[in-house]
């Protein structure tokens, strides 16, 4: 069995325990080509999951590789939808190839730049990561929309989440552009923000497309 069917497999574990209707059915059912009896007791092999009738439960060596994978996978939904723009219909599809390539280290470093989202796309928890608690007790995030920014707060352009041309060509205009550094003059009536040496007034809807790598100590 290859490594990537073991993660399939852990993967759906885990996804069948979220929903609580996890069995050795269940499972069989949801990936009837992966969890063959033979899989699964190569998986039990190594030392990652326990079978006793119809009955499936992860060790806590499973536990931990599951919820790596399920971290990884979620992570990378939010990368591809949230800074690639990437229709709903396919980054599923892609993140599913992510899952299996991402080393602990770049995981983490998605989700600081991520700024350690709390739920994927689709609503489910993202598992944390030692990332998420090393800065659990920061203010904010890494990376936040300008919309979460303080007044006084500053930083630079991470990366700017619309697939509006219009839009995007206004805010380029403007030199709103990914590196350039800013500051937050204004929250109310407008948000106003200082690009260099200019003042330039924008609606929320246009605020709330621009992300902020915030300074940090």
């Amino acid at each position: 069995m290859t490594q990537e069917i073991h993660e399939e497999i852990l993967e759906m574990i885990w996804l069948l325990n979220e929903q609580g209707g996890l069995s050795w059915p269940k499972l069989r059912e949801s990936l009837p080509e992966l969890c063959t009896a033979e899989n699964m007791a190569e998986l039990g092999r190594s030392g990652l999951v326990r079978l006793q009738g119809d009955a499936v439960e992860l060790t806590p060596e499973g536990v931990t590789r599951a919820r790596e994978i399920v971290r990884s996978h979620r992570l990378a939904e939010r990368l591809l939808k949230d800074v690639l723009n990437m229709e709903d219909t396919r980054f599923e599809e892609e993140a599913c190839g992510f899952e299996h390539n991402l080393t602990p280290g770049i995981v983490d470093s998605i989700c600081t730049l991520l700024g350690h989202p709390h739920q994927c796309p689709h609503g489910h928890p993202i598992p944390e990561g030692p990332c998420c608690r090393e800065t659990r007790s920061m203010l904010g995030s890494v990376v936040a929309s300008l919309t979460a920014l303080r007044v006084g707060e500053q930083g630079t352009v991470a990366y700017l989440n619309t697939s509006k041309y219009d839009r995007i060509k206004k805010l380029y205009a403007f030199g709103i552009v990914p590196g350039v550094p800013v500051e937050l003059i204004q929250r109310s009536p407008a948000f106003v923000l200082k690009v260099e040496e200019t003042q330039i007034a924008l609606e929320q809807a246009v605020a709330e497309d621009i992300y902020i790598r915030r300074q940090t100590d």
